[in-house]
């Protein structure tokens, strides 16, 4: 019986022992933050939160959905396939706040294409097509 509880004492020493090393090596390994809070430190990550936020670096993402209305400033970029609504629609603008589109290169399409006017020399003129498809101011 004594054997058992100077076994069990030495086992608890042991354990003790070992914990107070692994403790020590890990402060010793920590080290404490370069600055206070916006002063060194490391900047604020972007939050879930339902507040507004401002990032002055980049920002990349593998996928982005915008669940209520984004807006974005300066120029930007859109490569791959952009995709419509679900009435397969993209829209710049609305009635209330119209939008103009400027394309600078070649644009298709492989259906309908329409327009109400087509600006040529400073007035909105009407759009027709040629008898080969072709979307020339009407004359």
């Amino acid at each position: 019986m004594k054997k058992n509880i100077f076994q069990t004492i030495k086992l608890g020493m042991l354990g003790a022992g070992i914990a107070m090393l692994a403790s020590y090596a890990h402060a010793a390994v920590w080290s404490p933050a370069p600055g206070t809070p916006l002063s060194g430190n490391t900047e604020t990550p972007v939050t879930v939160s339902a507040f507004n936020e401002i990032k002055t670096g980049g920002l990349s993402v593998y996928g982005f959905v915008a669940n209520q209305p984004a807006q974005f400033g300066g120029t930007t970029f859109l490569t791959g396939q952009v995709s419509g609504d679900s009435t397969k629609s993209i829209r710049f603008g609305t009635a209330a706040r119209p939008t103009d589109l400027s394309l600078s290169g070649e644009y298709h399409t492989g259906q309908l294409m329409q327009s109400n006017t087509l600006a040529g020399q400073g007035d909105n003129m009407p759009v027709c097509t040629n008898k080969t498809g072709v979307v020339v101011i009407c004359e």
